[in-house]
């Protein structure tokens, strides 16, 4: 991908994405199944071309840098999401009945994140 100052040229397809040895789709199932590492990798490689979209959006620098950080806390829930209901399935640790015995009833451990 090429910038040129506050321009953007997006990927023209998935497959842009799909780099073998260590693409955003490898790095990105990495990070959910907790490489952290991952994500610094991710950013790495995103932050720039996230900025640069956010950008164009908005037109505004400290707003765009403020849309990534939130785009990134996003991601970061997600992948909590995902853990706690991996986690809080029943029958899928001995944390997860004595969680799930602490909630309240009728609430699910997404609201959490």
């Amino acid at each position: 991908m090429a910038f040129a100052s506050d321009a953007l040229v997006l990927a023209t397809s998935p497959q842009d994405f799909r780099v073998s040895d260590g693409g955003l789709e490898t790095l990105m199932d990495a990070y959910v199944s907790g490489d952290h590492s991952a994500f610094n990798k991710l950013h790495a490689r995103t932050s720039a071309d996230v900025y640069a979209y956010l950008l164009t959006l908005t037109r505004n620098r400290d707003r765009a840098v403020d849309l990534r950080q939130t785009v990134y806390l996003k991601l970061h829930r997600a992948v909590i999401a995902i853990f706690a209901a991996i986690l809080l399935r029943p029958g899928s640790s001995p944390f997860a009945a004595t969680f799930s015995s602490m909630m309240p009833a009728g609430t699910s451990a997404l609201a959490f994140t």
